[in-house]
């Protein structure tokens, strides 16, 4: 009785662990406050609150509006590499073209907002544009496309097939960025759509790292569960 008893605990010590290690492993990114990001801005009024706003049930709401010569980023105050960046994303316009809703998440992004009028840091740019989700753009930063997905200009363009399943108007998503090294993998509700590798500044220094940044483009979209996990490195 008292060795099955001395297991138990051991075991209940181990789990425990575990559990306080994948804690630390893993943060929420948007907590219900604007403390940790940083704004840019793309034209005057530098106006956070023209851009995003708290919901009453704690989402947090990007107004896009109708034009884009309006467009704001809010970025981490933190750099990271090596990790899993889960969001849930819901269109609040109507329509399933292209002209009825844009965004974005800008990962891997460097020092200062030199994107856009001062809106973005250079970047990679996992596109939430409707019917384009999930391409992958060259803002600043340059990728080489995986096998099997086509390029051509700014864009490494998503896998766009049967299994794909996007939603366009007040349905949830959930995009799953993973990066690792110099390599990013998008996937769109669950499907696999879009690879790329080689991660580099124009004078092709590696990027494996650096600031993630939400935007307000164009119409108005929700954000939630916004999660990231640092990827355990190899022994």
């Amino acid at each position: 009785m008292l060795k099955n008893l001395r297991s138990i605990i051991i075991t209940l010590g181990i789990l425990l662990s575990l559990s306080i290690n994948r804690s630390f492993a893993q943060e929420k990114l948007w907590k219900g406050t604007f403390q940790g990001w940083t704004f840019g801005y793309k034209c005057e009024p530098f106006d956070r609150g023209l851009y995003w706003h708290i919901q009453p049930n704690g989402d947090l709401l990007a107004t896009g509006g109708d034009s884009y010569k309006t467009q704001s980023g809010m970025r981490t105050n933190e750099v990271y590499g090596d990790y899993e960046l889960t969001l849930e994303y819901k269109w609040l316009s109507s329509g399933e073209d292209k002209k009825s809703g844009n965004s974005g998440i800008w990962i891997h992004g460097q020092e200062g907002f030199d994107q856009d009028n001062g809106a973005f840091p250079n970047s990679i740019e996992v596109q939430l544009r409707k019917t384009t989700a999930g391409d992958l753009l060259r803002k600043g930063l340059e990728i080489d496309q995986e096998s099997g997905f086509p390029s051509k200009g700014e864009a490494v363009f998503r896998r766009s097939d049967s299994s794909t399943v996007e939603h366009f108007y007040n349905e949830w998503n959930t995009l799953k960025i993973r990066c690792e090294k110099d390599e990013i993998s998008v996937w769109l509700n669950g499907t696999l759509i879009n690879k790329a590798i080689q991660c580099r500044t124009i004078s092709n220094e590696p990027v494996t790292s650096g600031y993630i940044t939400l935007q307000a483009e164009f119409k108005d979209l929700s954000f939630r569960n916004i999660v990231i996990e640092k990827l355990e490195k190899d022994n």
